[in-house]
């Protein structure tokens, strides 16, 4: 999972980045014991993904929490590619990073849905979504409301379910007695 808040739950922004990269797979030893930290190996993996994220930084020693919005979330990605998965939960993906770490995440959820790995993005970026998806769904107060099928999507139609939630006459009358 590629979480919303990456300083809170996708980082531990003292520690280096190369640590970061391996924290999902601690613990992912041969025959379920933990496996040991090897640094000049998390050194080599982190340099790997520094040159194919594109990471700007003085050392893959250096503490994530120095970094860039938009460099910090090529961080997080480059741990959850490392692990490996089939499935892969993106939580407002793009926020708060500039437009080149954007199109760079893009990038890569586009390559993984390439491979065959399945995406979930959930995101209050319509445009976004739009941009990435082959079918969206909509939630609103709560409550599944909608589904869409691309590759051609109806933006407005998109947009009024999204408040579809909220008209009905159930919440139209929860102030009332």
């Amino acid at each position: 999972m590629i979480s919303e808040d990456r300083k809170a739950d996708g980082l531990l922004l003292s520690e280096s980045i190369s640590a970061n990269i391996q924290l999902p797979n601690l613990g992912l030893g041969q025959f379920g014991s933990w496996s040991s930290y090897n640094a000049s190996k998390a050194r080599e993996v982190a340099e790997n993904y520094r040159s194919q994220l594109q990471i700007r930084c003085q050392s893959v020693d250096q503490p994530v929490g120095k970094l860039s919005g938009g460099n910090q979330q090529k961080v997080v990605l480059a741990k959850w590619l490392h692990r490996g998965g089939k499935f892969f939960l993106f939580d407002e993906p793009t926020r708060g990073i500039d437009i080149g770490a954007r199109e760079l995440v893009y990038q890569v959820i586009r390559q993984l849905a390439a491979n065959g790995k399945g995406i979930l993005v959930v995101s209050s970026d319509l445009e976004e979504l739009l941009g990435l998806c082959h079918r969206i769904g909509v939630m609103s107060n709560g409550k599944w409301v909608a589904s869409f099928q691309g590759p051609t999507y109806d933006a407005q139609q998109i947009v009024r379910s999204m408040f579809q939630g909220y008209d009905s006459p159930e919440t139209s009358h929860q102030g009332s007695t």
